[in-house]
């Protein structure tokens, strides 16, 4: 294949954008756990619940959502931004480990 594995992509990624869409109600944050895993930092929009995992781990950013300027700085700040993501990854999975696995379980239950 030569593209590597899903998680090696993830961790070589400049960042993983998250977006939700207007009047939906946010569903949970399940999309951005694996990013976070890896140490993949993430750019959100305003639409998606993804603020609150962001602003406690200092792992990326939320800008308005449709905003299309907004989002591409926010990119350009997150890639350049240093970071150990191997230490972000850690620190991630030290505090948020096992509830990444339920939200995981419960993503393929349904």
């Amino acid at each position: 294949t030569g593209y590597g594995s899903f998680w090696d992509r993830l961790a070589s990624a400049a960042c993983f954008i998250d977006f939700g869409f207007e009047g939906k109600s946010p569903g949970p944050n399940c999309k951005i756990v694996d990013p976070l895993r890896v140490g993949c930092p993430v750019v959100a929009d305003g639409e998606s619940f993804s603020h609150y995992l962001l602003s406690k781990h200092d792992m990326g950013e939320v800008v308005t959502y449709r905003h299309p300027y907004a989002m591409a700085r926010a990119i350009e700040r997150q890639s350049a931004k240093p970071r150990d993501r191997a230490k972000c990854a850690a620190d991630f999975v030290a505090v948020e480990g096992w509830r990444a696995r339920c939200r995981n379980l419960a993503r393929y239950a349904r």
